[in-house]
Parts: structure tokens; C-alpha cells; sequence
């Protein structure tokens, strides 16, 4: 598949708790203008909130055992400059914000120092158990992961429409 994870949390850096995926952009990514294909950024930032998720509980186990998952349910892209084939590409995953049910990500993607895109994304925690999904409360233990992940950097560029809003 040409990916490479190298997912962790920056140690000694507590207030910069993100997740690094890196891949290689192959030739078939590539299209007829020479640069990585749009599509191919949606896959390689998807592939990486699923590394994300795996680290922090949601995996492959869980979802088999508790029929809980996550979907995508908004996401906005901006593209910065062009990602060519061979470039190595780093993924930094930032948690903005989180609730029970729903994650909402910040991730870069870098072509060595050069920030070639960001994606922002709004995740919710599903239920399929029953004959038709529905949303469901993450475990305690996984809101907890998700909590001590939180940034606090000032990241941009940030969408206007994504957030979490509370009731008052």
C-alpha cells in the first residue's frame, strides 16, 4: 500500500500532544498535472486519523467486540502547495476538541519543512449494534485518551462551520 506508520505522542512535550503518520507519495497518486491527486489527500489523512484512532483505543479489537466505530462527518481541506511523487509526507494529527460522542481533528500534512496541506474534521462515535447505526457514547477510557491529547496550540488555517457547540 506505500504507507509507513510512525505514530506516537511527542514525549517531554505535553503541550504539543500530537500524531505523526508518515507515507511516500507513489507514482499512481500522482495525476495528469504531475502532483499528488486530491482524492489521494482525503486517503492519506483518512489512513492517518485511523492510525490516530487505533493509538488511542479504537481498534480493530474494540470495534469487533463493542460494534462501536467512527465515522466521518464534515471535513475541510486546504491545499497550500504540491505534493510530487517520492516526496515523503508527514501527517501531524492535532485533537481539537472532543465530547462523548464526537472528535473533532486538525491535521498538516509536510513535505519535509513545506506545509503542503491541512485538513480539518469532525469525527462521531457510532454504534452498530442494531439494524440501523446510531450515535453512541465513546468508553470513559477512550474520552480520557482523547482528553489528555488535546492541544492547546493555535492552529490554522481553522474552518468556520466545524466545532463542537454546547448546550448551555
Amino acid at each position: 500500500m506505500g504507507y509507513v506508520v510512525d505514530l506516537r505522542r511527542i514525549a517531554g512535550h505535553p503541550s504539543y500532544p500530537m500524531f505523526t503518520y508518515t507515507a511516500i507519495c507513489l507514482p499512481e497518486w500522482t495525476d495528469y498535472n504531475g502532483h499528488m491527486n486530491d482524492a489521494l489527500y482525503g486517503r492519506v489523512f483518512s489512513n492517518a486519523v485511523d492510525a490516530m484512532l487505533e493509538e488511542i483505543g479504537l481498534t480493530a479489537e474494540y470495534r469487533s467486540k463493542t460494534k462501536g466505530t467512527i465515522y466521518t462527518v464534515e471535513d475541510h481541506r486546504w491545499y497550500e502547495a504540491e505534493v510530487h511523487e517520492g516526496a515523503t509526507l508527514r501527517l501531524e494529527t492535532h485533537i481539537l476538541d472532543s465530547d462523548v460522542k464526537r472528535i473533532h481533528t486538525w491535521q498538516g500534512l509536510y513535505a519535509g519543512t513545506q506545509r503542503c496541506a491541512v485538513c480539518e474534521t469532525m469525527l462521531l462515535h457510532i454504534t452498530q449494534a442494531g439494524d440501523t447505526p446510531k450515535t453512541a457514547p465513546m468508553p470513559e477510557t477512550i474520552q480520557a485518551r482523547l482528553e489528555e491529547h488535546k492541544t492547546e496550540e493555535a492552529l490554522s488555517p481553522r474552518s468556520q462551520a466545524i466545532e463542537i457547540r454546547r448546550r448551555a
